[in-house]
């Protein structure tokens, strides 16, 4: 990843910049759900 960096590989960091951020939503959509599921005070709006 560095070296695409350097060398300016503009399809690999973008590429690479989706997934890690798609990755984060992904679990922060799933550790709310799992913090529902633990406490059931919580309500979901």
């Amino acid at each position: 990843f560095i070296n695409s960096i350097t060398g300016r590989d503009y399809p690999l960091i973008m590429g690479t910049t989706i997934v890690l951020a798609t990755l984060i939503v992904v679990m922060n959509l799933v550790s709310d759900i799992m913090y529902k599921i633990v406490d059931p005070r919580i309500t979901l709006e």
